[in-house]
């Protein structure tokens, strides 16, 4: 039998009202932690849920998945274990997305356990989403972004959807600008084809990557000359340093 503290740690129900609420995607709401500042709740909506724990209209073969609501939960979890396989964070640094700390029973459903993305005033970062409608995108958002498609090409990391509001940017978690991916993560797909296949999976990032980036240049047409304009001098330095490194 569980002991008395041992509940009192891990399994006590927590009262979500006791959770400062931080903001709502259209599936899950996010809190912090009241004891655990930089952590976040990520709880599936109760309003798009019923009491048998499944959501209100699915479908009738999702009906029949036992986990219900908490299938996505499962996702998360699964891709990071994969991640956690194939990532030396002592090489490569923090890993691409939020990482998973475990489940907390609370009065507003089970929720998943997630470290937090922070700013540098240690508030919730922001999203990609945001940067995007207020105008703040910069080359060093769009260095960062690459970097995070390619990292995630490179580790096969799956992600089923992909919006700028799942990406939070962050110039504090590793000392450098970076994207973490929050949100829809890991296989939604019965017959899991990208998880099977390396090349579909960098097919599906790349592509995603580029619809992003071209959404950004559609509405930002200086910022695209100024990125073509950076990696066209990029690539200048690679062919002036190439034959340089071979006359060695």
């Amino acid at each position: 039998m569980a002991s008395k503290d041992f509940r009192h740690r891990f399994g006590r129900r927590l009262d979500i009202n006791e959770c400062q609420f931080e903001t709502a995607g259209s599936l899950k709401r996010v809190y912090t932690h009241p004891d655990m500042p930089d952590v976040v709740l990520k709880i599936v909506d109760p309003e798009r849920t019923h009491g048998e724990g499944r959501l209100k209209g699915e479908s009738f073969i999702k009906r029949k998945n036992p986990l219900g609501v908490y299938r996505g939960f499962r996702r998360e979890l699964t891709q990071y274990l994969i991640l956690s396989r194939r990532w030396n964070e002592d090489v490569c640094g923090a890993p691409p997305l939020a990482v998973p700390c475990g489940l907390q029973p609370t009065t507003a459903g089970l929720a998943l356990v997630t470290e937090k993305i922070i700013n540098a005033d240690g508030e919730l970062a922001p999203t990609l989403e945001k940067l995007f409608q207020t105008g703040a995108v910069e080359l060093k958002h769009l260095e960062a972004l690459e970097r995070f498609f390619e990292a995630c090409i490179a580790m096969h990391v799956v992600l089923s959807d992909m919006h700028m509001r799942q990406f939070l940017y962050s110039e504090v978690r590793s000392g450098r600008p970076e994207f973490v991916v929050i949100d829809g993560i890991g296989e939604k797909n019965m017959i899991p084809l990208r998880s099977l296949s390396v090349r579909l999976n960098g097919r599906r990032l790349s592509k995603a990557r580029d619809q992003i980036f071209q959404e950004i240049f559609d509405h930002y047409p200086a910022l695209q000359r100024q990125w073509t304009a950076r990696r066209a001098d990029a690539s200048r330095s690679e062919l002036v340093r190439g034959p340089s490194a071979e006359g060695r």
